[in-house]
């Protein structure tokens, strides 16, 4: 993935580009000495708006809209100085629903224009517990994952809209471990690694569409030791 963007001595400044494979748009963003600040906007590779997020001195702080690879907004999320305070999403109506405080215990829905549930996950005391659920737009499954008292845990889970699998990963206390899968739309393995606690450990793997094998590396904690292939 190519990025650009100019710094000032050490700091990054200004606006910065990042660009998928293919050269197209995949997130732009802008530093104030060197620290996030203003708009985030992330895009699919259709080039379709993904979410537009807002920083303040390095930290998420107000809106977020996330959105489908359809256009339809999903959710809304709102922060304060790096801590996600509440949610929202559109209703049926076109307008904003009143804000979902984290505070509350509750199960929360959160849905698209459409009527269709695009989040559903429990709070207790303000903190993610058990399993959440991601959807698209016509009700497909998006992706699923478990927290425990707001730390992710056990086996998180993405698909694309045709239902095949996207994304595979285990998480322990919080932190990637173990086998970790990306595939193509095709059902193909596009990308297989290993991590211990957080960190990038053993052989790489990645992988053309048609499902050879493009480049091969060895990481030993965290750090490049072998290109094999």
């Amino acid at each position: 993935m190519k990025t650009e963007g100019q710094y000032f001595y050490a700091s990054k400044i200004g606006d910065w580009k990042s660009y998928y494979d293919d050269g197209t748009v995949s997130e732009t963003y802008s530093y104030e000495l060197g620290e996030l600040s203003g708009p985030d906007k992330y895009y699919y590779p259709s080039g379709k708006l993904r979410k537009v997020t807002t920083y303040y001195r390095g930290d998420l702080h107000g809106k977020s809209t996330y959105y489908d690879p359809s256009g339809e907004v999903s959710h809304i999320r709102f922060y304060s100085l790096g801590e996600l305070i509440g949610y929202s999403y559109i209703g049926e109506d076109g307008k904003e629903v009143p804000t979902i405080f984290l505070s509350n215990d509750a199960i929360v829905e959160t849905k698209f224009k459409n009527g269709q549930v695009s989040r559903k996950f429990e709070l207790k005391n303000g903190s993610y517990v058990g399993e959440y659920l991601m959807y698209y737009s016509d009700g497909t499954l998006h992706g699923k994952q478990a927290y425990d008292n707001d730390i992710i845990a056990g086996d998180a889970f993405e698909y694309y809209p045709n239902g095949k699998p996207k994304e595979k990963e285990n998480y322990e206390m919080g932190v990637l471990n173990g086998k970790q899968e990306y595939f193509y739309d095709n059902g193909n393995l596009q990308r297989e690694a290993h991590y211990e606690i957080g960190t990038l450990h053993g052989v790489t793997i990645i992988y053309n569409k048609n499902g050879t094998v493009r480049n091969k590396y060895l990481y030993e904690d965290g750090r490049l030791i072998e290109i094999i292939k």
